[in-house]
């Protein structure tokens, strides 16, 4: 029988800011997770790669010239027998992003470059230039996010895996040019400030919410001046959830420091990510980062730029003829054999994984042809339908002003610069197809007028807003700025961002704002559609629209999800994962400044936002009774035996006439605190399908880690002797419903 291998691998993005806990008792890759720093189980959806056992494989030895070719020996004797036989120059060679073949030994060639954030994007082709890989595509990762679902990003995960396995089966050239079992995704670095250009790419501002999402997606696939308070109970938080619950295989570090070092040669990445985390998987650079090393003057020399990443723990080094520096530093004894022997092994283990190095009668992927085209089924563009459904968020809707009457409607104005696309972002790759929000409306009203207008040119946009029933206005970012993929590009206008260009402010673009305004003064009833990567500014029109809809960019089935949630055929229950704040002034904190303690983030922002995190509405109605705890207090010591917690129960009633998700969320708050700490901070969540008059109870187990603080000066976590805990549930973290109070003991 053939051995279990994970259907993709993972790369995501290490340490937070660059601008260019989970259920207990989860097996993790390196042991038994006993109990997190973080979360409460019952989010719906996550949940490891570790399975049941896998099915025995039997081999016979003498059948293969090698131990290391033997399918069925033990991973770490594959490795140790094949690092023997290879020549320096060889290694040297898998520290490449692309990695030739070694013919002799009969190593398939390999690569690590393919993006996947929100579906099958570009790899590397066989020229050496970007290939873009027509494929599935959902919606932008900070638009998953806000499904507050990990189902739905297992989906996501799922679909690219296997579409990945189809463009790897098509080959890859001797020099390791192609598509990657390898995927860039997801990325789990905070969103903690709006401004950030990869904000695109993030799961939110909240460590637990995105650790959860990112358990979900791999599920399916497979800075400076941080003080230790912030690193422990903020930016580690995903990677923790991701190595040890997620069994992440691999991990690409940031451009950015981390408390003066750059985190590509950061000690975090042996003593937090291996050490503490137990992560066995391969580490990679960003793209050039050996000569931004030199450039910034961190090390004087290309050799010791890369000596430096691979005596931190780095396996791949992503860099154009990065092999010459590798070959100086050898030859010059900066680099030894025992080095790269020691950064090869979890790039190999990585590779074993994965089936890579087996005779294909023993990988089931490789019945996978090539041939396959699994973006045309219907069941994939179902996928895309389902998932976008998932993450749209209805912002305001005042006087129930949504959903429409398609029954009485005769005429429609479809208005704005995001009213007849959908644009690809930079980590997407094409879709086999796509549904405007122009075309969306016009399906679901096939008897209607509908009167187009991108803008107000010579009064276009006003004249159709005054003779239609009805105005829907769509604005929003162009996600790569109008320069088209792969061009880097600038951003002409100072409201839009992207990677490698952080926005200059949050507003909505000034002459969208002014083309919203005149159509609400055309035709009061205007509905105004978001189509944007990021929180915005709203200004005037968050006042004067009756009604605002978020989703974000890029998913081949844009149009109908949102002539779905318009026309009622869908009751959104997207949540916000990030504050928005009301305008740039808002803002608490510089760019520069990773310590959210100083104001950012819900977590501790005491301003009014815009909108709050975890907030979203429905076209029905929740209520929420019975508050219960299973125990009055928890002890932080009885964290690992097995997994101290208590468990919350609550029941949610839709009180309203239609069917509906609601997204259950459990804060936790410390009111008598003398310390600095969270406002309150989320540890559970599930959204949760009710059909209207009916209850659910909901049940959360949150871990008694949740509810102690990283004491830097023990280095472990502690509590607060004589100040309890406040268990709040609610529908987001300004609007919570019920409370319960809770001791904390050491």
């Amino acid at each position: 029988m053939a051995p279990r291998f994970k259907q993709a691998a993972l790369v995501a993005a290490l340490a937070a800011g660059c601008s260019s806990g989970s259920p207990g008792n989860t097996s993790g890759a390196a042991g038994t997770w006993a109990c997190p720093l973080g979360g409460a189980s019952g989010a719906a959806g996550a949940g490891g790669a570790a399975g049941t056992s896998p099915p025995a494989c039997t081999s016979n030895a003498s059948d293969y010239a090698n131990p290391f070719q033997n399918p069925c020996a033990a991973i770490e004797d594959r490795i140790t027998n094949l690092l023997s036989l290879l020549t320096s120059d060889e290694k040297q060679s898998l520290l490449l992003q692309e990695q030739p073949t070694i013919p002799r030994l009969g190593i398939p060639a390999f690569t690590s470059w393919t993006e996947g954030v929100h579906g099958i994007g570009w790899s590397d082709s066989a020229a050496g230039t970007v290939r873009y890989l027509v494929g599935t595509q959902f919606p932008q990762a900070s638009g998953l996010a806000e499904s507050w679902d990990p189902a739905a990003l297992k989906i996501v995960g799922a679909t690219t895996g296997y579409e990945a396995r189809v463009y790897n089966a098509q080959g890859l050239t001797d020099t390791g040019r192609g598509t990657a079992l390898v995927v860039r995704a997801p990325l789990i670095d905070l969103g903690r400030d709006p401004r950030w250009g990869r904000t695109e790419e993030s799961y939110g501002e909240d460590p637990y919410l995105t650790s959860q999402l990112a358990t979900g997606y791999l599920a399916g696939l497979e800075g400076d001046d941080f003080d230790d308070r912030d690193l422990h109970e903020y930016y580690a938080v995903p990677f923790e959830a991701a190595v040890r619950v997620g069994h992440a295989q691999a991990l690409m570090t940031a451009y950015n420091q981390v408390n003066g070092i750059p985190a590509a040669v950061s000690p975090l990445i042996k003593s937090l990510l291996v050490g503490s985390f137990g992560f066995d998987g391969f580490v990679s650079t960003d793209a050039s980062i050996a000569q931004a090393l030199v450039t910034s003057q961190y090390f004087a020399t290309a050799e010791a730029a890369v000596t430096g990443l691979v005596e931190a723990g780095t396996s791949v080094l992503v860099q154009p003829n990065v092999q010459i520096p590798i070959a100086s530093a050898y030859t010059m004894g900066l680099l030894t054999d025992a080095d790269i022997d020691a950064v090869l092994r979890p790039l190999l283990r990585v590779r074993f994984r994965l089936g890579d190095l087996d005779p294909p009668s023993y990988v089931p992927y490789k019945t996978i042809l090539g041939t396959e085209t699994p973006w045309t089924s219907d069941e994939y563009k179902a996928r895309a339908l389902d998932v976008t459904h998932r993450t749209v968020v209805l912002l305001k809707n005042q006087g129930g002003a949504l959903p429409l009457d398609a029954a009485t409607i005769g005429s429609v104005a479809v208005i704005g610069p995001r009213a007849d696309s959908v644009i690809r972002d930079w980590y997407g790759g094409p879709a086999a197809y796509t549904v405007t929000p122009r075309q969306g409306i016009a399906a679901k009203l096939p008897a209607a007028t509908i009167n187009y207008a991108a803008d107000d040119t010579g009064g276009a946009a006003t004249a159709a807003a005054a003779m239609s029933d009805v105005a829907v206005v769509f604005v929003g970012n162009h996600p790569t700025c109008g320069s088209p993929p792969p061009s880097w590009g600038t951003c002409p206008s100072p409201t839009d961002g992207r990677e490698a260009v952080d926005r200059k402010s949050i507003a909505l673009d000034p002459a969208q704002a002014t083309l919203v305004e005149s159509v609400l003064a055309a035709n009061p009833r205007t509905i105004v559609v978001l189509v944007s990567s990021f929180p915005q500014a709203l200004g005037q029109v968050a006042a004067d629209a009756p009604a605002i809809v978020h989703v974000t960019n890029s998913s081949q089935e844009l149009g109908t999800a949102i002539a779905d949630v318009l026309f009622g055929d869908y009751n959104p229950a997207g949540r916000t994962t990030m504050t928005w704040y009301a305008s740039d002034a808002d803002i608490p904190t510089a760019m520069t400044d990773y310590d959210i303690k100083d104001g950012s983030t819900y977590l501790y922002y005491t301003g009014a936002p815009l909108y709050p995190f975890g907030y979203g509405l429905s076209y029905t109605s929740f209520s929420y009774a019975n508050l219960t705890l299973g125990s009055g207090g928890v002890s932080l010591a009885a964290a690992g035996t097995p997994c101290g917690s208590v468990a919350v129960g609550v029941d949610v009633t839709n009180s309203g006439a239609r069917d509906g998700d609601e997204v259950v969320e459990l804060y936790v708050a410390f009111p008598g605190s003398t310390l600095q700490r969270p406002l309150k901070q989320l540890r559970g969540f599930q959204r949760v399908t009710l059909p209207a008059g009916q209850t659910q109870h909901v049940s959360f187990d949150v871990p008694a880690t949740a509810f102690g603080y990283w004491d830097a000066t023990a280095g472990a976590l502690a509590v607060e002797p004589g100040v309890g805990a406040e268990i709040q549930v609610g529908a987001s973290s300004a609007d919570i419903r019920l409370r319960a109070t809770l001791d904390v003991t050491p």
